[in-house]
């Protein structure tokens, strides 16, 4: 009986040793942390947050998109697409 209870020991403390070495750091209670254990794992920005982008119109097909992705043509002429620089821009449309 008292073999018995010893394995038992023994089993069961190299299964709690071995679950507690598999947790995270952060979760084994201890007081102190780092900047890493604070912050959750993301995916990193491709991009820095710098707030909101203004929006422009491309001066051929007037779709508007972000002024970042904007290509820029001949006199400082914003456009959606390098095709759509080549092209340059559209007349404007006679007004009734």
């Amino acid at each position: 009986m008292a073999r018995l209870i010893l394995i038992l020991a023994v089993v069961g403390g190299l299964w709690w040793l071995l679950s507690v070495r598999s947790r995270p750091r952060g979760d084994r209670g201890s007081d102190r942390s780092t900047p890493s254990d604070a912050a959750p794992a993301t995916r990193p920005n491709t991009r820095p947050n710098i707030g909101p982008d203004t929006m422009v119109a491309c001066a051929h097909c007037d779709l508007h998109l972000p002024r970042s992705e904007a290509v820029v043509g001949e006199g400082g002429a914003l456009f959606c697409s390098a095709a759509h620089a080549q092209s340059g821009a559209r007349p404007p449309e006679a007004q009734p």
